[in-house]
């Protein structure tokens, strides 16, 4: 990627399941009220759901094949379906609704995401090392499978964590995906994509450990405000979309906007 002739204006786009999560969307709305300050932030494009408060957006109907536990897959069909469509620019910027910029972020630091760090994959592997019984689920298998696959091509093996904005080229993405077979049995996770494409050997990236904060417990509005406090990204499970979840979002995005 030649950061240099990046367009001023970088376009985004959120894959979302057809499936509604409710008249609010609440997720997707402070997303993007995180995203509105972004000096980069050009059209945006909703692939799939259409909330009904979603303004001055590009929206691309788009069903969704697989059930939510495949949900990679669908993710996947709908990142083809941006990078073939010409309004969308090139490259674009990924994100899912869960996801939050937490400070103003440069396109360079949306090249590579961070590792998982520690793997869920090696607590996994761990557990069973124990004997304990095996908890593993079907992110979890995809993440076994994705780093086998990428070892025996000679590929990167860096357990990459997708829940980050990423950027996408186009004709990148398009041959990438070509080359793997992402839709059969399983299938494998988003970050296929960067393992794939980031050298196998003879560069490390733990010094972006930190840039990420995922939460996954019901946390404090106030426990969530420090555990933040150094990271640009922010992303949540289920389970942490609690009312302390929602006190920090509404507190730390309430401007709507453009797209309010």
């Amino acid at each position: 990627m030649n950061l240099e002739s990046m367009p001023a204006k970088l376009d985004i786009v959120y894959p979302l399941c057809i499936l509604s999560k409710g008249q609010d969307d609440f997720e997707l709305r402070y997303s993007l009220r995180s995203l509105d300050v972004q000096p980069w932030a050009g059209n945006l494009y909703v692939i799939g759901h259409k909330p009904p408060w979603l303004k001055n957006a590009f929206h691309i109907s788009f069903p969704d094949q697989w059930n939510l536990n495949f949900k990679d897959k669908n993710i996947i069909r709908k990142m083809l379906r941006a990078c073939a469509d010409e309004r969308v620019s090139d490259p674009f910027i990924a994100n899912s609704d869960d996801q939050y910029w937490l400070r103003e972020v440069q396109p360079e630091e949306m090249l590579i995401p961070p590792r998982e760090h520690p793997a869920q994959m090696e607590a996994d592997r761990a557990s069973r090392a124990q004997g304990f019984r095996a908890w593993r689920n079907q992110w979890v298998k995809r993440q076994f499978e994705t780093i086998e696959f990428l070892r025996k091509e000679g590929k990167s093996t860096i357990p990459f964590d997708g829940h980050v904005p990423y950027l996408i080229e186009k004709e990148k993405y398009i041959r990438t995906m070509l080359l793997i077979p992402w839709e059969m049995g399983n299938g494998f996770l988003i970050v296929a994509y960067h393992g794939w494409n980031f050298p196998a050997n003879g560069f490390r990236i733990e010094s972006r450990d930190g840039v990420l904060k995922r939460i996954k417990a019901d946390l404090s509005c106030q426990q969530i405000e420090e555990e933040v406090k150094n990271a640009l990204f922010l992303n949540h499970n289920n389970r942490a979309l609690n009312p302390g979840m929602k006190e920090f979002l509404q507190k730390r995005f309430p401007k709507p906007s453009r797209w309010e």
